[in-house]
């Protein structure tokens, strides 16, 4: 599982949400948001907003979630290489 997967589940369940739950709430495949959870499938990016958009996040949260999903969709070190080109530690 990564980093993504993990935390994401944890978003869920401290906000109440069973994963058949948030999957109806987000508007989302509940298989493909379990896949998700399970690591075996990297979200679209559609997917990924409707997520954002039901979880209700503090800022922290949101920049750490978008931030693991850069890393899983792009990879670890291209997602450090951009940040360091874009002045970002």
């Amino acid at each position: 599982m990564s980093d993504f997967s993990i935390f994401l589940e944890q978003l869920i369940r401290e906000n109440g949400y069973s994963i058949y739950g948030f999957a109806q709430e987000a508007g989302v495949d509940r298989p493909t948001l379990h896949r998700v959870l399970k690591g075996q499938l990297t979200p679209s990016t559609s997917f990924f907003q409707k997520i954002v958009k039901t979880l209700r996040l503090f800022p922290q949260e949101r920049e750490q979630l978008t931030q693991n999903y850069n890393i899983l969709k792009n990879g670890e070190s291209v997602f450090r290489q951009r940040n360091l080109y874009q002045g970002t530690p």
